[in-house]
């Protein structure tokens, strides 16, 4: 397998932006769409990514608190808080720039390029390892021989180490697969596991450690699985793929319930996020948060509006 550094100067970078600009900008609607979306630690605010920056807003009555960055020019594809729900980290797609900020201010504390990811089959996908305020990324790359290479990269959320092109160097990686296109990852409480989605399928069960393959589950079609997230006991994984959200019992292998998303149009880029210490997740399609109810099923609101 090729390493992850040979990856990296595969395409020099001029030629990666450029593939980021034409790349992207075709999925862009509006400034209102939402690519990512992540709850603060006590479950009573959101923290949306959007085009240019983050939106923060409370849940309660959905009043806005403000906005975060307003000019990185790119769809915010993953936002999370801190653990002490001080500070607020995104990446945007393609990798083009990783930023940090002081909620409470709004001032940026940190910005830098995360892995170039327009030299990869799919954008990175990324999670927080349960814990810690550090989070993987799934880099999948194609090789000189045709074929796909996946990489688990492991960043800091906080002053991580930058190499002579201002880009951030991942703390650990490994070789996960080959011929795997990935596109969603979560990790599970304990931080032993990960769990990942692709474009076939198939998620795949993994020991964080060290890439080892634990065991394969599918989705009820073969819709690529888009958002991967497990609840807080880790016992069940629920996944978006298609127009529904299905749950699987891990141990036992067994697809335990799906949620229709009815009245709703399909799009591929899809986020879901269980609540902090509740039934409810927040789940992104066609641009939109919607809050549904993981017990019942119900559609409770659109929380983005």
């Amino acid at each position: 397998a090729t390493s992850y550094a040979e990856t990296q100067t595969a395409i020099p970078l001029q030629t990666a932006t450029a593939l980021a600009e034409s790349g992207f900008r075709q999925r862009i609607q509006n400034n209102e769409e939402f690519f990512s979306v992540a709850w603060s630690p006590d479950g009573e605010y959101i923290a949306g990514g959007t085009t240019n920056g983050v939106s923060l807003w409370r849940i309660s009555d959905g009043s806005t608190l403000g906005e975060l960055g307003g000019y990185i020019y790119r769809p915010a594809t993953y936002v999370q808080w801190t653990l002490d729900g001080r500070e607020v980290f995104t990446a945007t797609e393609s990798g083009w720039g990783v930023y940090r900020w002081n909620v409470e201010s709004g001032q940026e504390l940190e910005s830098w390029q995360g892995p170039a990811c327009t030299r990869a089959v799919n954008p990175c996908v990324n999670d927080r390892i349960p814990g810690t305020d550090t989070f993987i990324s799934l880099y999948t790359y194609k090789n000189n021989a045709g074929s796909n290479e996946a990489y688990a990269l492991i960043y800091p959320f906080a002053n991580a180490k930058k190499n002579s092109d201002g880009r951030g160097e991942p703390s650990s990686s490994f070789f996960l697969a080959e011929g795997r296109s990935f596109t969603a990852v979560a990790v599970s409480p304990d931080a032993k596991i990960v769990a990942t989605g692709d474009s076939t399928g198939r998620v795949g069960i993994w020991n964080l450690a060290d890439g080892t393959p634990i065991k394969t589950l599918r989705g009820d079609d073969d819709n690529a699985a888009y958002a991967l997230a497990w609840s807080a006991d880790g016992k069940t994984l629920a996944g978006y793929s298609g127009r529904k959200i299905w749950f699987w019992d891990v141990a036992g292998e067994r697809l335990v319930k799906t949620i229709e998303m009815e009245g709703q149009d399909y799009q591929d880029w899809q986020v879901i996020r269980w609540r902090p210490n509740s039934n409810q997740m927040a789940v992104i399609n066609s641009g939109k948060v919607y809050l549904y109810n993981t017990e019942s099923g119900e559609f409770l609101r659109d929380i983005s509006t």
